[in-house]
């Protein structure tokens, strides 16, 4: 992860051409969420759009410590609001959170019957890899992962009054660093 080349502005997302307005629709071809609880480290919302390259964007984060199941689908919701999800990806470990997330959203959606949220099949190492692959570059030299600067929805307290990292590019950061020396 380096941040001058993950990290973009929101005004360099690809827009909807033709359209002149500041606020022109995203040019994305799908868009999901993933969900990782936060068991032992702070529990993490993601929002994301893949434009029509294949180029994914993390457009929103939630990264909180200590909340609750009702919290983060309250916050979530929002964003259904806001864009056409078709899959929230979860850590696989709590199927009652991941029940508990889509009765929830299921019913804001009015579609009980429709499971948004659902396991992540997440084998650590082959994870990583595909991580690893999209953070290089590729098609037209960029990479086809990329992070929104000030995606962060608001910064944890806890995690600032700790010291901590308040976000997944600063966890990176850290992470990187670490690995350097």
């Amino acid at each position: 992860f380096d941040p001058a080349m993950h990290m973009i502005n929101w005004s360099q997302l690809p827009r909807v051409k033709g359209a002149k307005a500041d606020d022109a629709a995203l040019e994305m071809s799908i868009f999901w969420g993933s969900m990782d609880w936060g068991t032992t480290s702070p529990g993490c919302f993601q929002l994301w759009g893949a434009d029509y390259d294949g180029v994914a964007y993390r457009l929103h984060e939630i990264y909180h410590t200590k909340k609750n199941i009702d919290w983060w689908a309250a916050q979530i919701e929002p964003f259904c609001k806001m864009y056409p999800l078709t899959t929230i990806v979860a850590d696989p470990s709590r199927d009652d959170l991941i029940d508990k997330l889509n009765d929830h959203l299921g019913r804001y959606r009015q579609r009980d019957a429709d499971r948004l949220v659902r396991k992540a099949d997440n084998p650590i190492k082959a994870g990583i890899e595909v991580v690893d692959t999209m953070l290089m570059r590729g098609r037209h030299g960029q990479p086809m992962l990329r992070f929104v600067r000030d995606a962060l929805v608001e910064a944890d307290p806890l995690l600032i009054d700790a010291g901590m990292p308040i976000c997944t590019e600063q966890a990176c950061v850290i992470a990187r660093h670490e690995v350097s020396q």
